[in-house]
């Protein structure tokens, strides 16, 4: 009887114990894993080069001439920027405790047009994936709120988005664009008119008042325009037609074979004479009209609209970074309300 409660007593002891030991061991499981490190070191032609590893675009390395960057071991996708050049992108092993060694010999000799499109670097400078320029007093709007007046830079995950600008008095301008996770995109979504675009479409009427958000005054001077033009072109027509026959019936006239021939001729010129400078007059009265209907035109289309011009004084963010352009509404003509990250 004895034995038996000893046997009970030990199985208890070890149902007891085991679950204790179990979790010990994975606990000291746990504590045996050791990541190994590496070290990455490029060689360019460059002295400075910004480093992004598996491409994380937030936490990028900045490497000197001589630096080694320190990483975990294993396959890692490297891209390399730096100013003024294409990226050099990499697929490497970082050996553990040995360096992997990249050589580049970057070619500086590209246009403004494809570094825009090449390098990772203004998106790297900026900390963002799409700045956003307007007028100083137009509205960002992004998924229904607004973000900023004048400028905005956001950082978002790679995909398609729909940004718009609003002002009270010039109206909306409606953006959709992919943005690539790894450049950055500039929105030039300016809502007020351009003042040398403005002048430049004054030479056609109504044009300049349509893009001056003029609707109404725009469809009335293309509508005024076009009947002082239709009108115009009438009595020309009209004008030659009777001059035309006019003519011929002056010649018959003179080869008249007799006086009462002569004489309905003559009567029929006289009458016909009197028509072309009837249509002549009204032909006159409707290019004078038409020559000041279009000075009409280029003055109203010259006047300022009530929402004022673009102030498109703006720093090209390819050409300059973050902390150069600076944020001085006196000097750079824009408030950067904040950056928006995802």
């Amino acid at each position: 009887m004895n034995i038996s409660i000893i046997y009970i007593k030990l199985f208890l002891v070890i149902t007891i114990i085991s679950p204790c030991l179990g979790q010990t061991q994975v606990q000291n499981d746990t504590v045996d894993v050791i990541t190994e490190y590496g070290y990455l070191n490029i060689n360019s032609n460059f002295e400075t080069l910004y480093i992004i590893v598996d491409k994380n675009f937030s936490e990028y390395y900045v490497l000197k001439e001589g630096d080694s960057l320190r990483l975990p071991a294993g396959e890692r996708n490297i891209i390399i920027a730096s100013e003024k050049a294409y990226d050099s992108r990499h697929t490497i092993i970082i050996p553990p405790d040995n360096t992997h060694i990249i050589n580049i010999n970057f070619d500086t000799n590209i246009s403004e047009i494809a570094y825009r499109y090449h390098s990772s670097y203004p998106r790297l400078m900026w900390e963002s994936n799409v700045i956003i320029h307007t007028d100083n007093d137009s509205e960002i709007l992004f998924q229904g709120e607004t973000i900023g007046r004048g400028f905005a830079a956001l950082d978002l995950p790679e995909g398609n988005y729909t940004f718009t600008t609003k002002h009270p008095d010039a109206g909306r301008s409606r953006t959709r664009v992919f943005l690539r996770e790894d450049r950055l995109t500039v929105l030039d979504m300016y809502t007020k008119p351009s003042k040398s675009v403005n002048r430049l479409l004054s030479v056609i009427p109504g044009a300049s008042q349509v893009y001056k958000n003029q609707p109404v005054r725009g469809a009335l001077i293309v509508g005024g325009a076009a009947l002082i033009g239709y009108f115009s072109y009438d009595y020309i027509r009209q004008y030659n037609d009777a001059n035309d026959h006019y003519t011929a019936t002056i010649e018959l006239y003179r080869l008249a074979n007799s006086e009462a021939e002569a004489l309905y001729f003559g009567n029929l010129a006289e009458e016909l004479y009197d028509e072309a400078r009837s249509y002549a007059k009204t032909r006159d009265i409707f290019l004078v009209a038409g020559g000041l209907f279009y000075a009409f035109n280029i003055w109203d289309a010259w006047r300022k609209p009530k929402s004022g011009y673009r102030d498109s004084d703006r720093p090209d963010p390819y050409r300059r970074s973050r902390i150069s352009a600076g944020y001085n509404p006196a000097t750079d003509g824009f408030v950067i309300d904040f950056t928006l990250r995802f």
